[in-house]
């Protein structure tokens, strides 16, 4: 385990409570701290405060950023090949999971804690065991490189260039268990982000929401006792290169790309959210607070969001720092914490 004084830190935590959203940043210089805190006094709504603490760096671009279900752990992907898992308290890595030459650009963790999945540019989805490091499945069934992964309990989903979003299921065979491809859904165009959903009030159902790159639609899918059956129509949105989310009921929807939007699940109606200036590359509800969304951007900024009695979106604050686009955003399964990934080569958490 690599120590404190092995580590390049730079800059945040982001820490959100029920009442009031805390942006935790710490910067090398006071001007840069100074800078901020102004910044955040021009914004409406809650009050942003900022307390100094450290983050990590890498050597290359982040592309994405995932909290184990514990908190404890927070596995990057990055441009160099490499899956890296970090001690959140201590702020050092705990191990490297793999190194190659293609850039990772999913990680996603199992609803238990006891596996990751990678995926990137050389078009496999490896598992791994969180607690041995042993490599225990490599899925190669996508024939391009993997845009996205999602987990959720019993279901694992993965998006590829390659036009497809595999729903894999765990089936126990000879050899112990494995997952297989249970699903197929197909896109016009290659597949660049997968969201899922499971059932509260049903274990053997869920909501599936798949996008592409330059297809302008989101599909929205159900999936119960290993039927996959149409939601709804095909939704037209005015946007490419999308990337979603559910909130933890599942009566919302996020749909990031060249706007950032949000549907209600029961009615499909949509509000634009107005605000970042460039393409919108990741979004994240909070786990704990269904009304509370992050979104992250092309312009090199986070946004918070909050819905109101009204039903209406509006921004909470704006967290600065990166000097690259921001490419992956997570909070972690408390809410309290706010993890961002950026081509610069930091991780703000």
């Amino acid at each position: 385990m690599a120590s404190l004084d092995d580590i390049d830190f730079e800059s945040s935590i982001y820490m959100m409570t029920e009442d009031m959203l805390r942006s935790i940043m710490n910067h090398l210089n006071l001007r840069e701290l100074q800078s901020l805190a102004t910044t955040s006094k021009e914004l409406s709504g809650p009050a942003i405060e900022i307390i100094q603490t450290r983050v990590l760096k890498h050597d290359t671009g982040i592309k994405s950023v995932a909290f184990s279900p514990d908190g404890i752990m927070l596995a990057t992907g990055a441009m160099d090949g490499m899956v890296r898992l970090w001690n959140v308290a201590k702020r050092c890595i705990v191990t490297h999971l793999q190194k190659s030459k293609n850039s990772i650009n999913a990680v996603a963790f199992s609803p238990d804690g006891t596996c990751l999945a990678a995926g990137g540019d050389d078009n496999i989805v490896r598992l791994w065991s969180v607690e041995s490091q042993e490599l225990l499945q490599t899925l190669n069934a996508h024939d391009q490189w993997v845009s996205s992964i999602a987990w959720s309990e019993g279901l694992l989903a993965t998006a590829s260039d390659d036009k497809r979003v595999f729903l894999w299921m765990e089936k126990e065979e000879e050899k112990g268990k494995e997952w297989i491809i249970k699903k197929t859904i197909l896109h016009h165009d290659g597949a660049s982000s997968v969201a899922l959903y499971k059932n509260k009030k049903n274990e053997n159902e869920w909501q599936i929401a798949t996008a592409g790159f330059d297809d302008p639609t989101v599909k929205i899918w159900t999936l119960a006792k290993e039927v996959l059956s149409i939601f709804s129509s095909p939704i037209k949105l005015k946007s490419y290169n999308m990337v979603l989310a559910f909130n933890s009921e599942g009566d919302l929807l996020a749909v990031g790309g060249n706007h950032l939007t949000v549907f209600q699940m029961n009615s499909l109606v949509q509000q634009q959210l107005e605000g970042h200036t460039n393409t919108v590359l990741g979004v994240a509800f909070n786990p704990t607070d269904p009304n509370l969304l992050a979104s992250c951007s092309y312009d090199k900024t986070v946004r918070i969001w909050k819905r109101s009695a009204n039903q209406s979106w509006s921004c909470s604050g704006v967290l600065t720092g990166h000097t690259k686009c921001v490419v992956s955003i997570a909070f972690s399964p408390d809410g309290k914490l706010l993890a961002s990934g950026s081509l610069d080569g930091t991780v703000r958490l």
